[in-house]
């Protein structure tokens, strides 16, 4: 269990190095397509995907898988928000506390996360732990799905 919050603390805290990664590994991307004068999805599927890879076609495979699994797990740390803010009791609460100081992007400190929830330090501290325990259960578990109803 600890360990299983080491890591989501982890990836709390790079969620936004991350997302700024994909962003700019997808530029990267469009800039060499539009340097190699590929115009069609044609000329991109076959250059990309296709059995006979150039340097420059792995390279930019390569890149792409790089993008891809570093895009689904943003949207399963995205998906676990959004069932946080549905968790019985506090999850809004939750939900909020999180959002504000990982995910907005804003930079937004305990004292100023605090603040904006009228909140005694003792119980934002608190509240904010159960929170990061309760998405680290949910990013976690295995058969969390966007469609399934808890």
């Amino acid at each position: 269990m600890e360990e299983m919050l080491r890591k989501t603390k982890v990836l709390l805290k790079s969620y936004q190095m991350a997302k700024f990664a994909v962003m700019v590994r997808t530029q990267e991307v469009e800039d060499e397509l539009f340097d190699s004068d590929m115009k069609s999805i044609e000329n991109l599927i076959d250059s990309v995907l296709g059995e006979d890879l150039m340097l420059n076609g792995k390279y930019l495979e390569n890149k792409l898988v790089e993008v891809r699994a570093t895009a689904a797990l943003l949207h399963r740390m995205e998906l676990c928000l959004q069932w946080l803010r549905k968790y019985p009791g506090k999850g809004a609460i939750y939900y909020d506390m999180l959002y504000q100081f990982y995910f907005s992007g804003f930079n937004n400190g305990h004292k100023v996360v605090a603040e904006m929830f009228d909140m005694s330090r003792t119980t934002y501290y608190r509240y904010f732990k159960e929170a990061e325990i309760i998405y680290s259960k949910l990013l976690w578990t295995n058969n969390l799905t966007e469609g399934s109803e808890t």
